[in-house]
């Protein structure tokens, strides 16, 4: 699908700890809605299939056609957008989280939900043994939530939260 032009006859030597494509990492969430509030035209540059980290937290979003997601409203390319064969054109996309799964008990800690958009996660262990949790202090505070099926769960805060979710076989 993609054609890269320029080859590469030997590696980088890269001089310092930063990433060597500046979309692909951000130290919070905010920093990367902050980036697409000052530069509307920043999402014209991602892909899809695009990953992102946001290492205050540990977590990872994938770059796909969807109307939610991490943005609170998904960008819509304009028409026509086509980049290396793909039509872009008209297409919602938005940053979905991607979460490893694996069959042993999942847990996932400081996931960031943001208020009004619901937050899916996609356990994988065809179960419904879930607890979703934030903390007060030194005590957790349990949360409601929506069991989609047995491999998934659903989030939705009407404020801003930070939570844990522990699942179990």
């Amino acid at each position: 699908m993609y054609n890269n032009s320029k080859a590469l006859s030997s590696g980088f030597k890269v001089g310092s700890a930063e990433p060597i494509d500046d979309r692909l990492v951000y130290a919070s969430t905010q920093q990367l809605l902050d980036l697409i509030t000052n530069d509307p035209a920043a999402p014209l540059r991602f892909y899809e299939g695009m990953v992102i980290t946001i290492t205050g937290n540990e977590s990872q979003y994938v770059w796909k056609a969807s109307n939610e997601g991490l943005l609170t409203t998904s960008f819509v390319y304009p028409a026509p957008y086509v980049v290396n064969g793909v039509d872009y054109s008209t297409r919602a996309f938005n940053f979905k989280p991607i979460f490893v799964v694996v069959d042993q008990p999942y847990y996932a800690e400081n996931l960031e939900v943001i208020a009004n958009t619901p937050f899916s996660v996609a356990h994988g262990l065809n179960t419904n043994k879930v607890i979703v949790y934030a903390w007060e202090g030194d005590a957790p505070v349990f949360l409601d939530y929506e069991i989609v099926d047995s491999n998934e769960i659903t989030l939705l805060s009407s404020e801003n939260i930070t939570v844990d979710i522990k699942v179990t076989k």
